[in-house]
């Protein structure tokens, strides 16, 4: 078995390469560009720890579609030792910044002012009001209401917070990790001879003299695309520990080499600030292939997460940062899993019921059952509703809409015109 060593490592193969080289390098590259591009499973993984941990910022549909894919090709898909040392210690922080994250919004200002509302239209026009009874009667009516959708609003909140906490808890990537290969450990002179090497790279790149305001790193890197190394985009944020990557370089160098494939092998990563596994156009250093190349008679790919998911698996593969994004994301997978389970459909019951629930005082309309139906399907096909608790939750959401124009328009709706002026204001 070939270890790291003098004549077999990043350094010992640095400016050694001729064109015959490159070009053979760039024919192996263009050769399988397609087949990679689709991770045809004629090809070996190697995933970044960025890409794992970053299970946690993904939307949930991602979620599923990228927890699926490991398990469907667990048997070629390769953990690095480096990986799953930096895996597992930052796990625990990611997690826990995701979930502080996951806010389920409860009653806005909007929502919570609406029985104010109705007080002060009720002062400011008590004389009007007094020729038109039956309608000061109907919103006084209105404020007790407004109490109810009040508290139905804050319980909607803490049944979607639950759910959501239910949800995060149930979609783990550990176990699932497990279940990948795990390369071995390099043995402990290799690790000493790869801290010597990237120190001597460390050293030039350090004494690098800027032309302007930036770092001699920052300068090198670009002054000198093609000298830069595994790890170098961690100097300066990792200063006393940025053999990281340097190892991941040297542990899928070790195997491919000692394990010569038909197809090269791919390295997927999301690391693309630091620049020292991808460009800012998300591309591969050529100095890589061909130093792979040169070590192992083969190159590897590196390919961006969030692209070539987003490709093969269909979807966005993009972060979720901000936690109104969560939330959303957290709400329509809910919505999604109760039409799936068909329990809660639209139907004339269920909305007549549903009418009585949030509007009480107002006045109910009397008509057939097929004429509720008709409603029913306009809901479903022109709305896009999937359930009764989808309707339902839009419906409390907006009441304060509807309090709103009614003040307006010194007019008090039916039940069902009730909700049609909700939706109207929010679609139309």
């Amino acid at each position: 078995m070939m270890k790291i060593s003098k004549g077999f490592s990043y350094l010992s193969k640095v400016n050694l390469s001729t064109d015959t080289d490159t070009n053979t390098c760039i024919s192996k590259y263009k050769n399988q560009l397609k087949t990679v591009q689709d991770l045809n499973k004629g090809h070996k993984i190697f995933l970044d720890s960025n890409i794992l941990l970053g299970y946690y910022q993904l939307p949930m549909s991602a979620r599923k579609k990228f927890s699926a894919f490991l398990k469907e090709n667990k048997d070629r898909i390769y953990l690095c030792d480096q990986v799953g040392i930096e895996f597992n210690r930052h796990l625990k922080h990611v997690k826990k910044n995701y979930l502080e994250k996951v806010v389920i919004p409860g009653p806005n200002e909007g929502q919570k002012g609406v029985k104010d509302q109705i007080l002060t239209f009720l002062e400011d026009n008590d004389d009007v009001l007094t020729a038109y009874p039956g309608l000061k009667k109907a919103f006084e009516s209105e404020i007790i209401n407004s109490d109810r959708i009040l508290k139905l609003q804050l319980e909607s909140a803490e049944k979607k917070a639950a759910f959501s906490v239910k949800q995060l808890s149930k979609e783990e990537i550990e176990e699932t990790v497990k279940l990948l290969h795990q390369l071995p450990r390099l043995e402990l002179e290799e690790k000493k001879r790869l801290k010597e090497e990237f120190e001597e790279q460390r050293t030039l790149a350090e004494n690098f003299k800027p032309g302007d305001k930036t770092s001699s790193i920052e300068s090198f890197m670009h002054k000198h695309p093609e000298k830069i190394f595994p790890g170098i985009g961690d100097i300066k944020k990792k200063p006393g520990n940025p053999y990281g990557d340097y190892y991941i370089y040297h542990e899928i160098l070790k195997w491919i080499a000692n394990n010569p494939q038909e197809s090269s092998c791919i390295f997927i990563t999301n690391d693309i600030a630091k620049g020292d596994w991808l460009d800012s156009q998300k591309k591969a250093y050529i100095h890589y292939l061909e130093n792979m190349y040169l070590n192992s008679s083969d190159i590897f790919f590196i390919l961006h997460g969030e692209e070539v998911f987003g490709k093969v698996l269909g979807g966005s593969f993009e972060h979720l940062v901000r936690s109104e994004e969560i939330a959303e994301d957290l709400i329509e997978l809910m919505y999604r899993d109760i039409k799936k389970s068909r329990e809660d459909p639209i139907t004339a019951v269920g909305l007549q019921n549903l009418l009585e629930e949030l509007f009480p005082y107002r006045e109910k309309v009397e008509e057939e059952d097929s004429y509720w139906n008709e409603i029913s399907e306009e809901l479903v096909e022109d709305y896009d509703f999937n359930s009764i608790a989808e309707l339902r939750d839009t419906l409390l959401e907006n009441y304060h809409l509807l309090v709103r124009n009614e003040l307006e328009r010194l007019s008090l709706y039916d039940q069902l015109d009730a909700m049609d002026t909700i939706l109207n204001i929010l679609y139309e």
